[in-house]
């Protein structure tokens, strides 16, 4: 909730834009994941015993895979409003040039 209160402002509309939410989840789902893996090489006796990695660089990966993802679902549901507005505007057009044109009721 934080992460959405963050981006969205009160009217809605929201503070970053679609590509600079992409990079920003990619970047920190990427420093997550190097911290991870820092975390398992320090004690690297530690991975044979398949010890479970203390809380945090999961945690922050699964954070920036889920700005990452809010980014995708955003663009994709900006484009299918751009289809669903065009494709109604296209009918709206199609049935005014099918009206017949009667001057007589002008």
């Amino acid at each position: 909730m934080l992460f959405v209160r963050f981006v969205q402002t009160r009217g809605g509309r929201h503070r970053l834009s679609i590509s600079t939410e992409e990079r920003l989840g990619s970047l920190i789902a990427g420093a997550g994941t190097m911290w991870a893996i820092y975390v398992a090489t320090v004690d690297y006796a530690g991975l044979w015993r398949f010890h479970i990695l203390p809380p945090g660089p999961v945690e922050v990966c699964a954070l920036g895979i889920l700005a990452w993802v809010h980014a995708k679902w955003r663009a994709l549901d900006e484009s299918r409003l751009k289809r669903c507005f065009s494709l109604r505007s296209e009918r709206i057009s199609e049935r005014a040039m099918s009206l017949p044109q009667n001057s007589s009721l002008l």
